[in-house]
């Protein structure tokens, strides 16, 4: 059997694909984590962090008078916020959050299933755009 001939059967097989993939979803994993542990901070991300702790835990309000200066959105200081404190305000947790945000980014391709449950008074209302939203493929070209 000749060498272009194994690569072939090989690459043929489906599972092939996919053991690529976990090696390199681990390959990251293992990279991000000695990242997480080995780089310094820099400016951007501690006050990324301080803002969205202490939005989170109500000591300031975004766009709040004499408080930290938001000059983004609000959700992209409370969600880092929020993960520090429910878990331990620190740089190494929201490093860890952003490896799990990346792993799930790496597990949630194309032709995955998701379900959605929604209650409350404007389900239905929140359903229809949510599916609509998913359906436009987030508006994204793709």
């Amino acid at each position: 059997m000749s060498l272009k001939s194994t690569i072939r059967r090989i690459s043929s097989s489906r599972w092939t694909a996919e053991a690529i993939a976990v090696l390199a979803g681990f390959a990251y994993l293992v990279q991000a984590v000695i990242y997480a542990h080995s780089q310094e901070s820099i400016l951007d991300e501690g006050a990324y962090l301080y803002k969205g702790y202490l939005f989170a835990t109500g000591r300031y309000t975004p766009y709040q008078d004499y408080g930290p200066w938001s000059n983004h959105m609000p959700l992209s200081f409370l969600i880092p916020g929020a993960v520090q404190v429910l878990i331990e305000p620190g740089l190494r947790t929201a490093r860890y959050f952003a490896i799990f945000l990346g792993l799930l980014m790496l597990e949630s391709g194309m032709g995955k299933t998701i379900h959605i449950i929604a209650e409350g008074d404007d389900a239905e209302q929140a359903m229809d755009a949510i599916c609509n939203l998913i359906n436009a493929r987030f508006d994204e070209d793709c």
